[in-house]
């Protein structure tokens, strides 16, 4: 069996600690839409399966170095 390399996919070295880092994947309870979420170990917040890169970090999080967030002073603005 051979494996076509342009069919593989590929994941960065953020992509692999951030899901490293999180705990889970739970499931919510049925009466909040039962769908899976991750957990930080260190600041407690969630965010829903599939949006992981999405998850701010509170301010003092340990792992808020982790958050791959664009900053607003490297937006450009056109006229």
């Amino acid at each position: 069996m051979s494996t076509n390399a342009s069919g593989a996919q590929e994941t960065s070295a953020t992509d692999h600690s951030i899901e490293s880092e999180l705990e889970g994947p739970f499931v919510e309870p049925p009466e909040q839409g039962g769908a899976l979420y991750w957990r930080c170990p260190d600041c407690g917040r969630e965010i829903l399966d599939g949006h992981e890169h999405n998850l701010t970090h509170a301010a003092d999080c340990r792992l808020k170095s982790t958050e791959t967030t664009t900053d607003s002073s490297e937006l450009e603005v056109s006229a």
